[in-house]
């Protein structure tokens, strides 16, 4: 899996009466399987647009190689809540917790994607699932990591990460990339 978008301008989304956050890509982006990434900024710069409305859309291969995408969404509460409830209509043993729902929701993604199947995990407010038991060891070296946060200091036990930082520029967004983020 490599996910690539070319260096250029890219609407994240608009203003009814006109205007909106433009992305402006300094340089090409790729996303390699097996690879870590933090995308960090202030709130409102569009981060989670640019996985929603940009990002997604160039994972969906047209050749069908495209990954299998587990994305846990920033309403940490709410995606819980949709964990159970699937787990109920299928008759699955319901979830106690939080941290329950989301391993059983990394257990189904594992049985899935079985042993050659690429996964792209996305956490948004990546530090709300920090504390999920074994994250790190659940990841292999198919699955790539994709963390949205406002935190370095939470997202330090990734020392191999790469990092994408949103920066407001005149009324637009710049993505600027490093290649590795030091703790």
């Amino acid at each position: 899996m490599n996910i690539t978008l070319p260096a250029g301008r890219y609407p994240l989304y608009q203003k009814e009466r006109g205007g909106g956050i433009i992305l402006e890509l300094r340089e090409d982006f790729i996303l390699r399987c097996g690879e870590v990434w933090l995308l960090t900024g202030d709130n409102g710069l569009g981060k989670s647009s640019f996985v929603r409305r940009t990002l997604l859309p160039a994972a969906r291969s047209e050749n069908g190689d495209s990954p299998l995408v587990c994305w846990f969404e920033q309403d940490f509460q709410l995606q819980c809540e949709a964990i159970r409830a699937r787990a109920a209509a299928l008759g699955k043993p319901i979830p106690a917790n939080e941290e329950s729902a989301m391993t059983a929701l990394l257990d189904d993604f594992a049985a899935t994607a079985g042993e050659e199947r690429e996964v792209l995990y996305l956490f948004d407010e990546a530090e709300m699932y920090a504390a999920i038991p074994g994250l790190d060891t659940r990841l292999a070296p198919r699955h790539t990591l994709l963390l949205i946060s406002h935190s370095d200091d939470t997202l330090a036990r990734y020392p191999q990460a790469r990092r994408l930082n949103f920066t407001a520029q005149g009324g637009g967004v710049s993505l600027l990339k490093e290649d590795h983020v030091r703790p």
